[in-house]
């Protein structure tokens, strides 16, 4: 079973603080920190020369300014990749968020400097912080030449996330990522499996159960049925953590409370602790 800290629902930063700065900068985990959530959740995508990097997508141009800074960059898709880029080159680029923030100077960090920050920062407010890494699209990296997956665990390990340590609950969409975390990379960190709009079916929780802590599912499925969900995933040892809340007290106070959640993503920590309180 995915443990929850001090037997409360555990609020996720989605993206950092990304409902007040501009998502996956250190500024926003900053203030979701501040803000007093449990967990901050960092995705992580590689570079060409691969290091690791927090960014939602393999591509760049919805939050950096790519396209302005390496207008030939592009791939034949019009994309700009991550992959295509060493950390040298991603450094230059500001992060954006057109029509949500207006800020300048936001920079695309590192994985590292991204851990090393929260653990700082938990250490200093004398409370543990913990962290949520979903990695992105591993067979997209596969197929790139830059597996995601031996790089992380090689960073976790160096920040002291070892063993089934629930201050590191990692998360992917990709079901056979967190097996070969688990089964050839010996990850026992918790986990936690993304899944779709869709509910689950009885056969695919089954299935889940097999190597997975926790589920993700799109909110929308949970509040389908009454937290029939969230009971069925229990039955299997499975909890249940949504994704994604803003700034609705109202509605993150029903999951925690009445549909029984182990967790939400919220981009307004601040509102999900607040929700949290009865």
């Amino acid at each position: 079973m995915w443990r929850r800290r001090a037997d409360r629902p555990l609020v996720f930063a989605h993206r950092g603080a990304s409902g007040y700065l501009p998502e996956h900068t250190l500024e926003a985990y900053t203030l979701a920190v501040a803000q007093g959530a449990d967990h901050i959740e960092p995705d992580v995508v590689a570079t060409r020369d691969g290091a690791l990097i927090c960014l939602h997508d393999v591509h760049l141009e919805r939050v950096t300014d790519a396209s302005a800074v390496y207008p030939d960059r592009a791939r034949s898709d019009g994309r700009w990749y991550a992959v295509d880029f060493t950390l040298a080159e991603l450094r230059s680029l500001q992060v954006t968020a057109p029509g949500r923030h207006d800020l300048a100077g936001c920079r695309i960090p590192t994985l590292d400097e991204m851990v090393g920050l929260v653990q700082h920062l938990g250490a200093r407010l004398g409370r543990a912080v913990g962290i949520v890494p979903e990695l992105k699209q591993p067979r997209f990296h596969r197929a790139a030449g830059v597996p995601l997956e031996a790089r992380f665990v090689e960073c976790m390990r160096a920040h002291g996330y070892t063993g089934d340590d629930p201050l590191c609950v990692v998360q992917c969409f990709e079901a056979e990522t967190l097996q070969l975390l688990r089964d050839e990379l010996d990850c026992q960190l918790p986990n936690l499996y993304l899944l779709g709009r869709a509910a689950p079916t009885a056969a695919e929780l089954d299935g889940a159960a097999r190597f997975a802590d926790a589920l993700g599912p799109h909110r929308s499925a949970v509040e389908a049925d009454g937290g029939a969900l969230v009971r069925a995933a229990l039955e299997r040892g499975l909890a249940v953590v949504p994704y994604t809340f803003g700034d609705e007290v109202a509605e993150m106070r029903r999951h925690f409370h009445e549909l029984g959640v182990a967790a939400l993503f919220t981009d307004f920590p601040d509102v999900g602790v607040r929700a949290r309180t009865r």
